[in-house]
């Protein structure tokens, strides 16, 4: 999509904001266009990560793992490389 944007197949784009921000408008590619209007509301419940249903064991051992790096402070740790704000909305 951002490369039929550079092409001028498509005038623009709704996507979140910060696949928008951070994979495109921050690269070279993204350069000469930028957000319009105001943010949408779309309901936004986060992130997530999908499972087969029967996948428990799989789904605590994730759970686990981004507790532990909350608590220990890896996750701000990583947070702060990528992002300039939280991105679990803390």
């Amino acid at each position: 999509m951002f490369e039929d944007m550079q092409n001028g197949r498509l005038d623009g784009a709704l996507l979140g904001s910060v696949e928008a921000d951070y994979g495109f408008l921050r690269t070279p590619a993204g350069k000469g266009f930028s957000f319009v209007g105001e943010p949408l509301s779309m309901g936004d419940r986060g992130v997530g990560i999908g499972l087969c249903k029967n996948e428990a064991a799989v789904q605590q051992s994730i759970n686990a793992a981004i507790a532990s790096m909350l608590k220990d402070g890896m996750y701000a740790q990583i947070a702060k490389k990528y992002f300039d704000f939280d991105p679990y909305g803390n």
